[in-house]
């Protein structure tokens, strides 16, 4: 795991990289495969305030979920 980098950015964009869209961003939300504090934070504490993705450990657990 020395190469894992993280990248984290605001969700736009980094459902924009990732190639998703906010619904299947929910969806995956939902199923448990991007957990809370791993794939994505809040940007602040606030329940509305926006999240910041993790774009590599996302693409990791999709690509772990997709059997890849």
């Amino acid at each position: 795991m020395d190469d894992f980098v993280s990248v984290w950015m605001r969700q736009p964009a980094a459902l924009e990289v990732l190639q998703i869209s906010r619904s299947t961003f929910l969806r995956l939300r939902r199923q448990g495969i991007f957990r809370p504090v791993v794939h994505f934070v809040r940007a602040t504490r606030s329940r509305r305030a926006p999240l910041i993705i993790n774009v590599a450990a996302c693409r990791l657990a999709q690509a772990v979920h997709l059997g890849h």
